[in-house]
């Protein structure tokens, strides 16, 4: 169930799990601050707990819990006493979903611009909260998307939580199914206040699709049990062991710019979006019409053989090279209907099906024949004679070495599940060195730990992809423009090989690991 407060129901089995962190006294304080229906109340009765009390704004739920629940907003509600210890699934509701009294006694926090704003999810207040309301050594026990653990606009939130005390633990379900109608990647993470240790204990789920009502953490079919270093203010929230941190860490040093290219004498990381244009493909607003499969069953007119336009699809790419093309209708911008009738036909017959959902496309702001594009942004990048990188909008990590990177001749044009990159006129570096540096096994890993990642997908629009770090070559050491050139060689004999793209990417990703 779903409603204006942003509630998703916990499953027992889940509440139960989390009860099993606390370490507190039976007889210990305990708060829930978004009881619900009291699911959670009824898991820590189960487990021997007598001195608990929940929240809940929605009085249609408070009623149905048969547990001691005030009625109120945890947001400005004022508790008598601290507690050892608080558990609970906050809402979820992105800020411009807030009904507007919420909004206003969110405005009214003492945190509010501190660490959170029209940016953050309402779970932020949530957690802040929660660890005030904490007494010394108190546990917080809470289930969460994933999201705030990385995105920019929760940085103060993150910095803030760690000048309270230290997350101790981390339950990782991935994109496991663990709510009906839920699709985010799901956390469950223990914080204790004023505490401190170096390791964080942490639980990467590999079970099913679903996560099943007799998930145990102690299960190896499970969970993988990893230890992971503490998270550090100031910086990225990483879900990795050591080793993997090392790996990307070591991606991000050998980016560092040079100390002449310092900006005022503070080293700087390279980033792809200093090196390439970036552009995310046309929009045809309906791809299944305009998609032309089969041409050479047809007799297309001469004006049709110009119009079709040689499209690479996320699809059709496979790493470092297209494995296949789809061709598509793409007919001159301006021409009455009657002129695509006579010049058109065989197009007109594959669009009239399709007429209803055509002109009911989203036509940014302009009037829109069926025949024409929906938005043909960056044409002019994307149809010119300049070889370009494409890599999927969304890639997934999650059964995937390594992210595809494909090089793809001129003129092939990218649509909006695809992006698109090209070196800049002052970038000195290849395009095939570019596409070997992006397709190594450890800016995979990169992407994985410090990208923009939802639900194990890779998002892959222009900011993620330009703050890639790059290892860019130092023009001025012959040693380096030997192994630039070499590399670059590498990729054009393999384009032309029959040669298994695992076996170069591994070959490839050895190079740069030595090289470095």
């Amino acid at each position: 169930m779903k409603n204006d407060y942003g509630q998703y129901f916990t499953p027992m089995h889940i509440a139960r799990m989390m009860v099993g962190c606390i370490t507190a006294a039976k007889e210990a304080p305990i708060l829930e601050p978004s009881a619900g229906e009291g699911v959670f109340l009824d898991a820590l009765y189960e487990a021997g707990f007598s001195n608990y009390i929940g929240v809940e704004i929605d009085l249609r739920l408070q009623q149905k819990s048969n547990h001691k629940v005030e009625h109120a907003s945890f947001v400005s509600w004022k508790p008598s006493e601290k507690y050892a210890g608080i558990i609970g699934n906050p809402p979820y509701i992105r800020w411009k979903h807030l009904e507007p009294e919420l909004q206003l006694e969110l405005k009214r926090h003492h945190l509010w611009g501190k660490l959170f704003n029209p940016l953050s999810d309402y779970l932020s207040v949530f957690i802040a909260n929660s660890i005030e309301h904490l007494m010394p050594r108190g546990e917080l026990v809470f289930i969460t998307p994933s999201f705030w653990m990385h995105t920019l606009h929760s940085a103060p939130l993150r910095d803030w939580i760690l000048t309270q005390g230290v997350v101790t633990e981390i339950i990782d379900f991935g994109e496991a199914k663990v709510f009906d109608g839920v699709s985010s990647a799901i956390v469950i993470f223990k914080f204790v206040k004023d505490s401190a240790q170096s390791t964080i204990s942490y639980w990467k789920y590999i079970g099913g699709r679903k996560v099943s009502a007799d998930v145990e953490l102690d299960s190896q079919k499970h969970f993988q049990s990893l230890t992971i270093p503490s998270f550090q203010p100031g910086k990225h929230w990483t879900l990795a062991d050591a080793k993997t941190q090392s790996v990307v860490e070591e991606v991000e040093k050998v980016a560092m710019r040079t100390s002449d290219e310092y900006l005022f004498d503070i080293p700087q990381i390279a980033r792809l979006g200093d090196y390439v244009s970036i552009a995310n493909g046309m929009v045809s607003g309906l791809d299944k019409a305009f998609r032309f499969d089969h041409a050479e069953d047809f007799k297309l007119t001469a004006d049709e053989q110009k119009c079709l336009m040689k499209v690479a699809k996320a699809k059709d790419l496979d790493s470092l090279r297209p494995k296949a093309f789809s061709a598509y209708i793409d007919i001159p911008v301006g021409l009455s209907e009657k002129e695509v009738q006579i010049r058109y036909p065989n197009f007109v017959t594959q669009l009239m099906p399709y007429k209803k959902q055509l002109l009911s496309r989203y036509s940014y702001g302009r009037e829109l024949p069926i025949w024409e594009w929906a938005f043909r942004r960056s044409e002019k990048f994307l149809v010119s004679n300049t070889p370009k990188i494409f890599v999927p909008c969304k890639e997934r990590m999650t059964n995937r070495r390594t992210a595809r990177f494909a090089l793809v001749d001129g003129g092939i044009v990218a649509t909006q599940d695809v992006t698109a990159l090209a070196p800049l006129d002052t970038t000195r570096e290849s395009i095939e060195y570019i596409l070997a540096y992006l397709s190594t096994i450890q800016v995979s890993e990169w992407i994985r730990v410090r990208g923009l990642m939802k639900g194990g997908i890779a998002e892959f629009s222009e900011k993620p992809l330009s703050d890639i770090p790059f290892r860019f070559i130092d023009w001025n050491d012959p040693i380096e423009v030997e192994f630039h050139n070499r590399i670059t060689e590498e990729v054009s004999a393999y384009l032309k090989s029959t040669m298994n793209s695992e076996e170069f990417i591994n070959a490839i990703s050895k190079e740069f690991k030595d090289f470095n």
